[in-house]
């Protein structure tokens, strides 16, 4: 945001900062490891560095910043680009764990996996999204785990764990979450089958879907941004 459209001062500013320096994390001005300048920020936007700071612990929260010691703000570079690159890989790693797995799941571990899909889909009927999200997450790891590639898993994790928070937004999000239980359903229907290639097919577009919806959503949040703006630019 250029000095001309500047933001004005109000009880609203810091979450208008905050979704500014969204959107520039976003279209990627800052990118991974980028340092985020309070006082920079602030005379861009012709504000304080009070709803700067504040912006920046809300960011902190979605995270797309993270403060380092001794060197402030700094982005977790959640681009467009990145969200692609990181969704495509594990699409790739985690269709082939799949595959590898079904073979190997023994009674115990399907009976576990049809457990949980009994949880998902309770705690999606009762709005609990972070319980929910995280018990579907216990589903795969069983899956995964079956595979017996430890590497795989392990940088799986750490995929996920580096936009961990990106998908924050398709929470409570209908269309998510009904391509999540739809997902959870028929794979287990296929992992109970012992249909390997369809359980590996299942989770490579489940992931693929996942990366468009939190797509659509950056695109969403930076029109929203582009509106919210130039609602706050100087007569």
């Amino acid at each position: 945001m250029a000095a001309t459209d500047a933001v004005t001062e109000s009880s609203t500013l810091p979450e208008t900062v905050a979704d500014w320096i969204e959107r520039a994390i976003i279209d990627g001005r800052f990118p991974e490891g980028a340092r985020i300048r309070e006082l920079e920020i602030a005379r861009e936007l012709e504000v304080s560095r009070a709803p700067v700071r504040e912006a920046l612990r809300i960011l902190a929260g979605r995270g797309l910043v993270r403060h380092v010691p001794n060197v402030g703000a700094v982005s977790s570079g959640m681009s467009r680009q990145t969200v692609r690159e990181v969704y495509a890989l594990r699409a790739l790693i985690e269709s082939t764990m799949a595959g590898a797995a079904v073979p190997r799941l023994g009674p115990a571990e399907v009976a576990r996996m049809e457990d949980l899909l009994d949880q998902v889909l309770a705690l999606s009927a009762s709005g609990e999204w972070e319980l929910m999200f995280q018990t579907a997450w216990q589903w795969r790891e069983i899956l995964y785990d079956a595979s017996g590639n430890r590497t795989a898993l392990d940088l799986v994790r750490q995929l996920r764990a580096r936009i961990s928070s990106v998908p924050h937004g398709l929470r409570d999000d209908p269309e998510h979450v009904a391509l999540n239980n739809v997902f959870y359903r028929q794979a287990t229907t296929a992992v109970r089958n012992g249909n390997a290639g369809a359980v590996a097919g299942l989770v490579s577009a489940f992931l693929y879907q996942t990366g468009d919806q939190v797509l659509e959503y950056f695109r969403q949040r930076v029109a929203g941004t582009d509106e919210a703006a130039a609602g706050h630019r100087p007569a």
